[in-house]
């Protein structure tokens, strides 16, 4: 029997699932990774990732136009494969049916795999994520965690149309899932973010992961503790924090939820926290303090009308009304 004489039905079902649903993400690091570029800081992606349709948009008329409808009425929906490397960076897989077709997105669920850095692995990698730098501050590896979502703000899903250089994301997010699997590779993990050949070395700067060796917790366990930990600091706008933690305010519409091996872990709950800011310090010199008041209140009052325009549906401009706000 050919596939176009199943009942209609039927095929749209099948189509539908072949279209949406996730690729099967690389099992090792050996999968794909002399096509990885390095998008930026720590962040390792495939170049060409093609839209997971296009195949059956190929086969013939018929198979087309019911790929077509199915894509045309599909949520936007996205999902991302992150291995995570340890001190050899984050490399994402990312499942595109299709670019957006507006700014909004309704959820992208992100997958964190810990692994052991491979021996094999070719030396590019080595050090692109440095867990022991640092200017009084988080370490730079840190930030990269945070710059997956900056990523995921101006470029959108799939860092298509990467840009870093407006001040306001241009796609705006209902809700991101994280969910944090226990390691596949077989390998006893000593710790979060030393690789087990350089555990018993010196090392300074593990002030923000007080449990990356704690046996007590399973990896995936310390991964997600350790991710709602710098989270919560971000979300806190406090002094160093307020310009990294507006970003979130001002593309993400409900929530961050954090999962490990697909249960419940915690919900960050973004609308109520934009809804009840409290930001208690600005500096300590008048002058200093007086023009980030300043700042603080043309920004508040830009948000929430961004937000309001975010639950209406309208079309957002990113238009920032300060660079900074600290």
């Amino acid at each position: 029997m050919k596939f176009l004489d199943f009942p209609q039905e039927l095929r749209q079902e099948i189509l539908t699932l072949a279209v949406l649903s996730p690729v099967t993400p690389p099992a090792n690091a050996s999968e794909g990774q002399r096509e990885r570029v390095h998008n930026y800081r720590g962040i390792w992606q495939l170049p060409k990732q093609t839209s997971t349709a296009l195949p059956l948009l190929l086969v013939n008329k018929q198979i087309n136009l019911e790929v077509k409808r199915i894509l045309k009425h599909a949520p936007a929906i996205y999902y991302v494969d992150i291995m995570y490397f340890k001190d050899r960076g984050l490399w994402t897989t990312w499942s595109i049916p299709q670019l957006p077709r507006t700014q909004y997105i309704d959820c992208v669920y992100a997958t964190f795999r810990p692994f052991e850095p491979e021996a094999e692995l070719e030396p590019r990698y080595k050090n692109s994520l440095d867990f022991s730098a640092g200017d009084g501050g988080p370490p730079l590896g840190v930030w990269s965690f945070f710059d997956l979502l900056v990523e995921l703000f101006s470029a959108g899903p799939g860092y298509v149309g990467s840009s870093r250089e407006e001040s306001v994301g241009h796609y705006v997010y209902k809700k991101i899932v994280v969910d944090c699997q226990a390691p596949t590779d077989g390998v006893e993990h000593k710790s979060l973010i030393i690789n087990n050949r350089d555990y018993q070395k010196v090392h300074s700067r593990l002030g923000y992961f007080a449990n990356h060796d704690n046996s007590a917790f399973a990896l995936e366990e310390r991964l997600v503790k350790f991710m709602c930990n710098f989270l919560s600091i971000l979300l806190g706008l406090n002094y160093h924090t307020m310009n990294h933690g507006a970003q979130l305010l001002e593309n993400i519409q409900e929530s961050i939820e954090f999962l490990v091996n697909g249960k419940p872990f915690r919900v960050f709950d973004i609308d109520a926290r934009a809804t009840h800011l409290d930001v208690g310090y600005f500096g300590v010199t008048p002058e200093l303090i007086t023009e980030r008041e300043q700042r603080y209140k043309l920004w508040k009052a830009w948000l929430d009308d961004r937000r309001k325009r975010m639950k209406d549906g309208l079309e957002l401009e990113d238009n920032r009304p300060v660079s900074d706000i600290m």
